[in-house]
């Protein structure tokens, strides 16, 4: 196997001298490429001389080179993913001209193997629908299982939802009741994603092809989607469910088409009981300066509140053969019955009403029981996920840490198998685990889940992580930020309106949350700033601010900003039942950095718990870590 063969002959920016000899390689006399100025240029050589040997039909040499470049692709720290896939391309291309597809697909699945971590999902998605192709244009059915059986757990399908049956050739959505097979004459099965949630499509991709030259690729997209809540309730409206799904496709498809339409007719795609439709068009594609026309061609077939959507694209001068192809492999598809996964009430609209109580209402007792009806229709790990972390967030409020620890638990093991919102009420179980933790003494694991709540939203260029992972760090605004302050945690703010970088502190016990803005200080000139505060900051609570007092605020013995001003507001009209916005700023350089919160004003408690937060907090200055550094 070339791969195994054929070592580095690099090592640093040193390059080892090739026996040297008169071949294709040859240029300009040299046939080695140690008087290359970089590790570039050698590597460009390479690819040069493996294309140059190509052409002149010296396959040997022409590896040699190849895996020499991706060698060099591999190795050099500073070559971007553009050299490896390259490099990568031209091996495979090698191998496939020589008709090596056994050594192909084994090439392909080793570069997922040892440099996925390199690669994007795309490229990492292609190389393994080479690697199954490849091994079964190779003929070897032990090695198209194997793949296929590594396809599967790669993709980590929930278990209940899908099941692979190697002994009867099939892959099964058993939630869907649909059945794909393995192998259907020259199709194989090389690509799969499961879906983690209503509404998001699972993709099956197929691979046919004599020769990767006349390959055909065929993906299928299976969503369950529920009705329109809007529609369900208008009586008026007739309309089947399949063909309000057929009907929402057909509104996506092109409106108009700038080439003739392909001749013939698409194959039909279609089960009992269903309703479908399909579409192709004419597109125009260069290869190698020449012009072919390619058939796009799509279906759909919508049964019950399930949709299969089916693509793929061939050369036109290939449009009977093809589309016998496509109809073998549709028939090879059974799909006896469309189950239907909710009894009275909708899993978005229980979602909802979960989400209502725990966020808006905060009935812990009605979320629990709310939560345990919905778990009888959840299937989907994301709307798991979703429920076990509002059950376990909600017997942390009850009082009952060891059963939320445990709930919460199984929201982190479900949501593997399907990623979060940023808004969902997993993300924000995150910091209620991390919580626990804390007060558990892990703290490491509290670290470590303080930092993933942080980084669930993209922070600003402005922002760092400090290498602890105990602060965030700005050298624009001089200013550090504690991740942990007491019971406080420190989380991405999830709105605002002014222009500055923004935090929330929020402690899951109370579930208060403190606002941090950064403004710039000469905005808000220190005679101006109570009637600037008045209005700016009625914006971000849609209520009149007004009747403002103010007192002087000491901070932290250890902090670089001493004093700062308490303000406080009465709201009209009352928002969230709070009727006090407190703020409380600190000026720093050019710097405004104002906390912003509201409380009940004649709860001395929530004033008590503002205050003693606003009092403990310490402004760092980015230098201190520093020195903290440096003298560890």
């Amino acid at each position: 196997m070339w791969v195994l063969l054929v070592g580095s002959a690099w090592s640093g920016e040193q390059i080892t001298t090739a026996e040297k000899k008169e071949s294709c390689l040859e240029v300009n006399g040299l046939w080695s490429v140690e008087n290359q100025a970089t590790l570039r240029d050698g590597w460009l050589l390479e690819i040069a001389n493996a294309n140059r040997c190509k052409r002149t039909g010296e396959m040997t040499s022409a590896m040699d080179a190849a895996m020499r470049a991706l060698s060099i692709a591999k190795s050099t720290k500073d070559f971007s993913t553009d050299e490896l896939d390259t490099s990568a391309r031209l091996v495979a291309r090698l191998l496939q001209e020589q008709n090596n597809f056994s050594q192909l697909s084994q090439f392909a699945s080793q570069m997922v193997k040892e440099e996925g971590n390199k690669l994007s999902e795309s490229d990492i998605k292609a190389w393994k629908i080479r690697a199954i192709h490849s091994a079964s244009l190779a003929k070897n059915p032990d090695m198209v299982a194997n793949l296929q059986q590594a396809l599967f757990s790669d993709a980590k399908p929930y278990g209940k939802l899908w099941s692979l049956d190697l002994t009867h050739n099939q892959l099964h959505y058993d939630l869907a009741s649909l059945n794909f097979p393995l192998i259907s004459g020259n199709w194989v099965l090389a690509g799969f994603i499961p879906a983690a949630a209503r509404g998001e499509a699972a993709e099956i991709i197929y691979v046919t092809g004599v020769t990767p030259e006349k390959s055909i690729e065929l993906t299928f997209r299976v969503t369950y989607s529920e009705p329109d809540i809007m529609m369900s309730l208008d009586k008026t409206v007739k309309t089947s469910p399949e063909q309000a799904h057929i009907d929402k496709w057909l509104n996506r498809l092109p409106v108009r088409r700038d080439l003739p339409l392909p001749s013939g007719k698409l194959p039909d795609f279609d089960f009992t009981q269903a309703k479908s439709a399909n579409f192709m068009e004419t597109k125009e594609v260069y290869q190698l300066g020449m012009k072919e026309l390619i058939t796009h061609a799509s279906w759909v077939v919508a049964k019950g509140d399930w949709v299969i959507e089916a693509q793929t694209y061939f050369n036109q001068q290939m449009q009977k053969e093809s589309g016998d192809a496509v109809a073998s492999l549709f028939s090879a598809i059974t799909w006896p019955v469309a189950p239907n996964l909710y009894q009275t009430k909708m899993m978005s609209s229980q979602l909802f009403s979960v989400e209502t109580k725990f966020n808006d209402y905060r009935d812990y007792s009605q979320v629990m029981k709310l939560a345990d009806n919905a778990l009888k229709d959840a299937v989907f790990p994301h709307e798991l996920s979703e429920l076990y972390a509002a059950m376990g967030m909600a017997q942390y409020h009850l009082n009952n840490r060891p059963e939320a620890k445990k709930l919460l638990h199984q929201a982190m093991v479900l949501d593997a198998f399907g990623g979060s919102s940023r808004n969902s009420l997993y993300s924000q179980a995150i910091q209620y685990m991390a919580d626990i933790a804390w007060h558990e003494g892990r703290i490491a694991e509290g670290e470590n889940l303080n930092q993933r709540m942080l980084l669930s939203r993209p922070l600003s260029d402005k922002w760092a992580i400090s290498s602890d992972g105990k602060d965030v760090v700005s050298q624009e605004y001089d200013i550090v930020l504690p991740v942990r302050l007491d019971d406080y945690y420190l989380e991405p703010a999830q709105k605002g309106r002014l222009n500055g970088s923004w935090f929330d502190y929020h402690n899951v016990n109370t579930r208060r949350k403190i606002t941090l803005y950064i403004l710039n200080a000469a905005d808000f000139p220190a005679e101006k700033r109570e009637k600037m505060f008045s209005y700016v900051f009625a914006e971000e609570g849609s209520a009149r601010l007004d009747n403002a007092t103010h007192s002087t605020i000491t901070y932290a013995d250890t902090s670089k900003v001493k004093e700062g001003t308490m303000w406080c507001f009465n709201a009209f009209p009352e928002f969230d039942e709070t009727d006090e916005v407190v703020l409380s700023t600190a000026v720093s350089n050019d710097n405004l950095m104002v906390f912003y919160t509201r409380v009940h004003k004649d709860n001395q408690q929530e004033m008590k718990e503002v205050d003693t937060f606003m009092r403990k907090f310490i402004w760092k200055d980015p230098s201190e870590l520093q020195k903290k550094g440096n003298n560890r």
